[in-house]
């Protein structure tokens, strides 16, 4: 395991606890509340949380066996992504907190359950394990990326959650900065962006995120590549004055660039018509 590997896996811990500490802390009236995802009430994001964990400890559990092919009915690994399978991943978890799911206690047991297991089930892996071949619609992943994609689900949607019963709720700067390294993956980050067909011409952006690190977003021919690796002496289009945390918030269409300049939580130099681009290319997850 990787020094990087094991921060997340204890910062996935800690907000696990949190996660589910949060949740038992809940008011009947909060539970039944909208949270800041779209559409889903708290309980929805919750059912969610349940699915998608017991996807990950399928896929992981099956890549343990050898096995690293779509279960029936799913699609090819690389041809799936957040906006074209969103409509079927919300009615599956509006579903589940209307039928399998419509008891609180049987929803948090089930949650507690499954974020117990997988984090479990990390721990036991041994070094010939973390990068074995593993299922995802977005790609052929490893254990060690759908960690790193537990890490993006767990930051974000606990902000779905916590930010729409308390808007003083924030995602953590550290969690923030590593996000950002799983915004670089380019096994990842197709799971997040939206290709624009209509967009053939080279734009490039970059996100100043504090302490001298930066991240370059270079969308050619309908391609994204993430990066902190680029010549300084080739500039971007537009420059992005933005905190990592409130990074995650744009990219997940959480937030808008818009908004957030007229907030002061980003500043833009540069052209703003093709910073503004940003809200083609990533449309919610």
């Amino acid at each position: 395991m990787s020094p990087n590997t094991n921060e997340i896996l204890i910062t996935i811990e800690g907000l696990s606890k949190h996660l589910i500490q949060g949740l038992n802390k809940l008011t009947d009236d909060q539970w039944e509340s909208p949270s800041r995802c779209h559409m889903w009430a708290v309980k929805d994001v919750v059912s969610h949380l349940v699915a998608i964990n017991g996807f990950f400890l399928n896929s992981m559990t099956r890549a343990l066996e050898g096995d690293s092919l779509p279960a029936h009915g799913m699609p090819n690994p690389g041809t799936g992504n957040a906006v074209q399978m969103s409509d079927g991943i919300a009615s599956r978890a509006i579903q589940m907190s209307e039928t399998t799911l419509s008891r609180r206690i049987d929803s948090m047991d089930a949650l507690t359950y499954l974020e117990n297991s997988l984090i479990t089930m990390w721990k036991k892996l041994d070094e010939s394990q973390w990068d074995i071949p593993a299922y995802h619609p977005v790609n052929q992943l490893s254990p060690n990326l759908i960690l790193e994609l537990k890490l993006m689900e767990i930051i974000v949607h606990s902000w779905d959650i916590f930010n729409g019963v308390d808007a003083k709720y924030k995602i953590s700067n550290r969690g923030g900065i590593l996000l950002c390294d799983v915004w670089k993956n380019s096994l990842l980050n197709r799971w997040l962006f939206t290709p624009a067909n209509t967009q053939n011409d080279l734009v490039q952006l970059d996100f100043e995120i504090g302490s001298g690190k930066s991240l370059r977003l270079i969308n050619y021919n309908a391609s994204l590549t993430m990066t902190d690796e680029y010549k300084k002496n080739d500039p971007a289009d537009a420059t992005i004055q933005i905190a990592p945390e409130t990074l995650a918030l744009a990219i997940t269409a959480r937030k808008n660039l818009v908004d957030l300049v007229e907030s002061h939580e980003a500043h833009i130099e540069g052209n703003k018509d093709k910073a503004l681009l940003f809200h083609n290319w990533f449309k919610g997850s």
